[in-house]
């Protein structure tokens, strides 16, 4: 094998690899948001779509050594929303973010059943 051949090979390769440690830290495609046993159907939240067209401190943040909230850092470690927040309720954090979006950009779900969805 041709010395030019081999450098397009391991060129290649390498920017394979880049893009999976790219895509990888860009979290998973979906995220099952689940409430207590007993309350509705589980949430299919679609990361993807959010990641493409939102920064991720507009949903997520971290948290202070005193238990306040602390805004978003590029690169920062990111828990499971239940790490932090009460889910299932309709008052909750999670609900009023994601609804409170929506309201604001008169775009996405706002009914229980479009996003809890009965299977």
């Amino acid at each position: 094998m041709s010395k030019k051949i081999k450098t397009a090979l391991v060129s290649l390769a390498c920017g394979l690899m880049t893009a999976t440690l790219v895509i990888a830290s860009n979290g998973p495609a979906t995220v099952d948001l689940k409430g207590p046993a007993g309350s509705k159907p589980p949430v299919a939240f679609n990361h993807k779509a959010h990641q493409d067209k939102n920064k991720c401190g507009d949903c997520h943040h971290g948290k202070t050594a005193d238990g306040k909230q602390d805004p978003y850092k590029d690169g920062q470690a990111i828990a499971k929303c239940s790490t932090c927040h009460e889910l299932g309720k309709p008052n909750d954090n999670i609900h009023k973010n994601c609804k409170g979006c929506h309201t604001e950009k008169k775009a996405g779900p706002q009914k229980c059943d479009e996003c809890h969805v009965k299977k």
